[in-house]
């Protein structure tokens, strides 16, 4: 369930929620539910979004609350069970609480205990620590990554050679297993270093990804005409284009060769 406020709260407010209302379910208060009358109602305090007439059912928690309600409610707060805070958003200029509680915010409380004791089994370090450990995990692979990212760069270097030493009109290049970037950054390398048109095609046969440059050409209609021969989605800039292609190494390979003037 949700429930709305109409300004922010801080997170310390949300925990003082929380724990007000599981304090109210722990008395185990008697709701009293009652009916009052155009007469009756006027001496009373109590929240409604409306203006009521005619008979009123208030519905009182001793000590917290009363408001105008016509729909079910516990006879006592303890049938309620634990409540638990598992959202907190911003909505319309205030505050989403989204929340559980009984039987399912006791299941959600398990399946996040387990997920926890996982955690905390898989870095080796006890559950009140796991947080500082996995800040350490993504540091470490956050050096991983400009580690390979520079012995990429290192190994595209060296294997450009061989690429630029091509007798092709122009020069196109599969490497299976290029991630992240660095499809753009091979064929960005390659197109400082010659004034062919360069085409880098990287991942599985039938759908490959493709980055498409040249230092002093516009590539957009070579790009155009691989995209609708093999079925394939991309675009850019004059300079490069990046995007899809249904078809294989050999087949693209041939057809960019033979129409790489267009």
């Amino acid at each position: 369930m949700t429930c709305d406020f109409d300004g922010e709260l801080t997170k310390e407010q949300v925990e003082e929620l929380e724990t007000l209302a599981n304090e109210s379910v722990y008395k185990n208060l008697v709701i009293d539910c009652t009916i009052y009358n155009d007469q009756e109602i006027k001496e009373k305090s109590y929240r409604s979004k409306l203006d009521l007439v005619g008979d009123v059912r208030l519905v009182t928690v001793p000590d917290y609350d009363t408001c105008a309600c016509c729909g079910t409610h516990v006879k006592m707060t303890g049938e309620i069970g634990i409540i638990k805070c598992i959202g907190v958003d911003r909505h319309r200029g205030g505050t989403r609480i989204t929340m559980l509680c009984g039987k399912r915010a006791l299941k959600d409380v398990q399946q996040k205990q387990e997920i926890i004791a996982e955690v905390s089994k898989m870095l080796s370090a006890k559950p009140e620590i796991i947080t500082s450990n996995l800040s350490k995990v993504q540091e470490e692979l956050a050096e991983m990554k400009q580690k390979v990212a520079s012995l990429t760069n290192e190994l595209m270097e060296l294997k450009s050679v061989n690429y630029l030493a091509s007798e092709e009109p122009a020069i196109c290049i599969y490497e299976k297993d290029l991630v992240g970037d660095a499809l753009r950054r091979l064929c960005l390398m390659l197109m400082e270093k010659t004034d062919k048109k360069v085409l880098v095609l990287t991942g599985e046969e039938g759908n490959l990804k493709y980055a498409l440059g040249a230092k002093a050409m516009d590539v957009r209609p070579l790009n155009k005409c691989l995209t609708a021969e093999f079925n394939g989605k991309g675009g850019g800039k004059s300079e490069l284009c990046q995007g899809n292609l249904a078809g294989n190494e050999v087949e693209i390979r041939s057809f960019y060769l033979l129409h790489h003037e267009a």
